[in-house]
């Protein structure tokens, strides 16, 4: 089975990860980050979307016939970025495994109140 991370290609020149975190994307952006967040699954279209799910289900579908995303799709995936927010949440430990060993990757884990982090969703869904 080909999975849909297959189809794009590694650009040259692409960005090391440097952050990898669970909220907060306006922060990273005026700390001078360019973070990867759901906004950005939805304005790159179905192409982003595809690969997420498919991320997704490699990970948590063990029948999937899905071949688990290693640290080099991510990185291809996540080329032009320097900064995780969200995404790694929805595909599980495999995501943050691909950077722990990474001295120069931080992690950061934000606690929410989960009523206003689900009214939040809410109205990003409406985006």
């Amino acid at each position: 089975m080909s999975r849909q991370i297959d189809t794009m290609h590694m650009p040259l020149k692409r960005r090391n990860m440097k952050v990898v975190i669970v909220s907060a994307s306006r922060a990273m952006q005026m700390l001078g980050y360019s973070p990867y967040h759901m906004k950005e699954v939805l304005l790159h279209g179905s192409g982003h979307m595809k690969v997420l799910i498919e991320a997704i289900r490699a990970e948590h579908n063990r029948f999937s016939g899905i071949q688990r995303y290693r640290k080099e799709d991510y990185a291809k995936w996540f080329a032009n970025y320097d900064c995780l927010i969200e995404v790694p949440f929805f595909m599980g430990s495999e995501a943050i495994e691909a950077y722990v060993d990474d001295p120069d990757v931080k992690f950061i884990l934000t606690e929410r109140d989960p009523d206003r982090w689900h009214r939040d969703g809410e109205k990003n869904r409406s985006v």
